[in-house]
């Protein structure tokens, strides 16, 4: 992997979506062909946990190498969580700046009043309910899409999401994934209150989707890629408002995490001695801890199975 400062993050991620439109915009550099993978060893003792829990799980899973990977029910459909938005978003702001669309020193003025994507009906956040109260301190005033992003990636500010989905335009956010070839996303709706008996879409994703956006990401920032470095630090960021990542057999001075997390959702890009990136998703145990618990039994299976198959146990 390319060299990166010895003082890297310990972090946590997750979720995302996508929507049918046919991109003009250029396509991503292709990367060399990853060799043909393996099926993770931890496949029958994940699945038997599974089993244990009683719960819906999907999980996608590949090593930064590609020679193993695991899938089980990866593209099957969950709502996404709030979260999930950030990274399209993100990466088609960085794909702007890069084209030359905009500059990331540009600004927007802070305001909290948006028209909804679902219905085209005005709302407002409650900055009680925001992850991130900072940036309503800053209404009226300009801020620059830079740190709209960290807001909304490092801190999950919902408010920062709404001000660069309405800069950027969801079409283009969708095409952005699109150019991608991401599927099993689709981003119908903006961050908004919950309205009493609102039957519209919502936002969706699968694990496979997820994993993908990630693994780009990952491959990218690995291949020097600025910009890519730039978003993976956010993402790794983010995991300072988090718990610990769980289950994790590597020294954590020799591993770092680049982590967004939801309720029952999951994703992250494990450096090491042994990188991979991994998306899970669950639903259906009775309690956020429970799906915290049961991920990080997950994660750390696939861990010490891939450190097993490459350097004899890690």
């Amino acid at each position: 992997m390319s060299a990166r400062p010895q003082s890297r993050w310990l972090l946590g991620f997750a979720l995302l979506f996508f929507a049918g439109i046919t991109s003009t915009r250029t396509p991503p550099p292709a990367f060399a062909q990853d060799p043909p993978a393996s099926v993770s060893p931890a496949r029958d003792q994940i699945l038997h946990l599974i089993q244990q829990a009683h719960a819906d799980v999907s999980v996608a899973f590949r090593s930064l190498d590609g020679t193993q990977e695991l899938f089980i029910k990866s593209h099957d459909e969950f709502p996404a969580a709030p979260s999930v938005i950030q990274i399209p978003i993100m990466m088609e702001l960085y794909a702007q700046s890069d084209e030359g669309e905009l500059r990331l020193s540009d600004t927007v003025t802070v305001h909290n009043g948006f028209r909804s994507l679902a219905d085209g009906s005005p709302f407002q956040l409650d900055p009680k309910t925001d992850p991130d109260q900072d940036l309503y301190q800053q209404i009226g005033k300009p801020v620059t899409l830079r740190d709209l992003c960290e807001h909304m990636v490092a801190h999950n500010s919902s408010l920062a999401a709404d001000l660069l989905i309405e800069k950027l335009g969801i079409d283009g956010i969708r095409q952005r994934i699109d150019a991608l070839h991401i599927t099993g996303m689709q981003v119908v709706r903006d961050v908004e209150p919950a309205k009493p008996n609102d039957k519209s879409p919502g936002n969706i994703t699968s694990a496979r989707a997820v994993l993908d956006l990630l693994y780009e990401l990952a491959k990218r920032q690995d291949s020097g890629d600025d910009s890519a470095e730039e978003m993976v630090g956010m993402v790794a960021r983010a995991a300072l408002s988090q718990p610990p990542t769980a289950g994790m057999p590597s020294d954590p001075r020799n591993t770092q995490v680049a982590q967004l997390a939801g309720t029952g959702q999951q994703a992250m890009i494990i450096y090491g001695p042994h990188p991979f990136v991994v998306a899970i998703l669950v639903r259906g145990l009775p309690s956020p801890a429970a799906s915290a618990a049961l991920m990080a039994q997950i994660e750390n299976a696939l861990a010490a199975g891939l450190a097993a198959s490459i350097g004899g146990g890690g």
